[in-house]
């Protein structure tokens, strides 16, 4: 079992940000990934988390190919890249359990689960607290406890120690030796500072530009790059005395409280008795952790070195099958319900746009009252009519609504980098697209469903379901179109809004996936919507409107939806507006989404 680069190599446009790579890790066994900022250690990780995919080579997850088996090859992995994301308003313990649920754990086993991990990273007593009131170093401390949280069989970790202090990277490194020691994990540490994985880790992985210039026990790497020795004393002139009989000739060190001595190691032992015994005062002296550049140079002069990495054993593939398609679009389905329903933007609509609604029947209400003073006759108001208006005061808002809350379904979640965080669970890239999708959908006609009811509740209130009657002089009524053939266009008002208000979710969707922060979807999506709104008065005449989204659904500049053709008929027009094909629609819906799930597919995550 092991997790395996196979000649991976990754591009960025012309820059090669990783050459070939090929390096294994073993289970129990702590790797530390060396080099400087921008040799490649970060982008090694995301290939490896699937975050992105490589330019060529294949990545191994104890057999499973990552690019063809994800569910089972991320199942393994828990990763840590850069900045963590997370929920700002929710607490660290919510945070960790919406996350392994999302991942398939039961709700108790995630909550047990959450708050074990709470207390090993040294959280416990803060897990009920906001993330957004954690310092770095606790959001450092949380996004280790999230790499965690699916009990991986392999642990990257991109830069842990940022934002954390000295003790705080004492109890780091006694963690990471107890996930590799004790529970048996893979752990693999990147770090452009030498001397925070030596001491950690038995191998290290050195990186230089994209190539990987060494992989082999820390003390086989550390031994070849002859470092200097450092020497601080009490007595610096009698030190001197000594060194000068020796021919040691000793240069200051940076913080110029010490001396640096080339020595070999076998020469240490005499010059320390010497010191000694000259009353020189030693405080310390022990050879220095030597550099990257001094290590570059060893390298560079020695060529490529590799040990022989643990023996692997057969690959367990034998395991339980992933979940199936559905279960998994559940999964992220119920997330990102949950994500929603915990924001105060969704009930703000629950509450704004049913009262549009009721606002609209008011209105009509208002205007009965006074319609038939001076007039011999005139048609009665019915209820259809005045939920017809109802309808069309609040359908307008829902498609600004629906259209600007899905396109933050991606580009939100990308910009505070949960989307990381939920790619990272076993999931196809399609998994992630089709059950946000079907969470926002519901949303939509949750809110689609509020608006009917408070429509024709209001307009039961105040009006009678019947035909349309005309009211004569002298008070009777004459029946002008009966109640029979309004109750079908009745069940038609109820779902013809169905196919418009998708396709107006899916093309928000769509401009989550392509922009790539919050802001710039939001613009998107709303600039799509005025867009192919304005469109129908420039193209009226030119070309077919039946084309365009905003023909088949109220809207703020005009409505030639069927909704206008129910208040039409509702209130007994010979005239009343032509209801268009809805096909159009269709290829609107379907082009849509085979975009967002191409490109979502394709997109690196960061």
């Amino acid at each position: 079992m092991s997790l395996e680069w196979r000649g991976v190599s990754h591009r960025y446009g012309r820059e090669l940000a990783l050459a070939d790579l090929d390096l294994t890790l073993h289970p129990g066994q702590c790797l530390g990934f060396i080099g400087h900022n921008g040799a490649g250690k970060t982008t090694a990780m995301r290939v490896a988390l699937g975050l992105m995919r490589p330019t060529s080579g294949t990545i191994l997850v104890d057999g499973h190919d990552l690019h063809r088996q994800p569910v089972p090859a991320l199942a393994r992995l828990g990763g840590l890249i850069e900045v963590p994301g997370f929920h700002p308003s929710w607490s660290a313990l919510d945070n960790l359990v919406v996350f392994a649920r999302a991942a398939g754990t039961p709700a108790r086993d995630a909550r047990e689960r959450a708050g074990r991990l709470l207390d090993r990273v040294g959280l416990g007593h803060v897990g009920e607290k906001p993330v957004k009131a954690f310092s770095q170093g606790m959001r450092q401390r949380l996004g280790i406890a999230l790499a965690l949280v699916d009990e991986p069989r392999y642990l990257l970790l991109d830069e842990p120690g940022n934002g954390l202090d000295p003790e705080g990277l004492a109890e780091l490194r006694r963690l990471l030796k107890g996930l590799c020691r004790e529970d048996g994990l893979g752990v693999l540490v990147s770090s452009h500072q030498l001397h925070e994985v030596s001491e950690l880790c038995d191998r290290l992985a050195i990186l230089k530009k994209g190539n990987l210039l060494a992989a082999a026990s820390a003390k086989q790497l550390l031994a070849g790059a002859h470092p200097p020795w450092r020497l601080e004393v009490g007595d610096a002139a009698r030190a001197r005395g000594v060194l000068e009989a020796k021919g040691i000739s000793p240069r200051p060190d940076e913080d110029g409280e010490a001396l640096l001595l080339d020595l070999a190691p076998k020469d240490a032992p005499g010059l320390l008795t010497a010191l000694v015994t000259a009353d020189a005062g030693v405080v310390s002296f022990a050879p220095r952790t030597p550099s990257l550049e001094a290590i570059y140079l060893e390298l560079e002069e020695r060529g490529v070195v590799a040990d022989d990495p643990p023996p692997a054993e057969a690959d367990d593939v034998s395991e339980t099958p992933p979940p199936a398609v559905f279960t998994r679009v559940g999964r992220v389905f119920r997330y990102e319900l949950h994500r929603w329903l915990k924001g105060k933007e969704i009930w703000a609509a629950a509450l704004l746009l049913p009262g549009l609604a009721l606002l609209g029947v008011w209105n009509r209400h208002r205007q009965a009252l006074t319609e038939g003073e001076g007039v011999v006759t005139h048609t009665a108001v019915n209820a259809f009519e005045a939920a017809g208006f109802g309808l069309q005061t609040a359908l307008a808002s829902l498609a600004i609504v629906a259209v600007l809350v899905a396109s933050q379904s991606i580009a939100a979640e990308r910009s505070r980098g949960t989307l990381r965080a939920l790619a990272q669970r076993p999931f196809r890239r399609e998994d992630i697209v089709v059950g946000k999708l079907a969470a926002h959908l519901f949303l939509a006609f949750t809110l689609l469903v509020l608006i009917h009811a408070a429509a024709y509740g209001a307009a039961a209130w105040w009006f009678d379901f019947k035909g349309v009657e005309e009211i004569l002089p002298d008070g009777g009524l004459m029946t002008i179109v009966p109640f029979s053939e309004l109750k079908p266009e009745f069940q038609a008002s109820l779902w013809a809004p169905l196919l418009p208000l998708a396709t107006w979710v899916v093309l928000g969707f769509l401009a989550g996936v392509v922009a790539s922060t919050g802001t710039r979807a939001f613009g998107w999506a709303l600039g799509l919507l005025l867009g192919l709104d304005l469109a129908r008065g420039f193209l009226h005449g030119i070309v077919d409107e039946s084309w365009l989204p905003t023909h088949h659904f109220p809207s703020l500049l005009g409505d030639s939806s069927y909704v206008q053709h129910f208040i039409d008929v509702s209130q007994g027009l010979s005239n009343a507006a032509l209801t268009a094909s809805e096909s159009p629609l269709w290829l609107w819906l379907v082009v849509a989404l085979g975009l967002s799930l191409i490109l979502f597919r394709r997109s690196s995550i960061r």
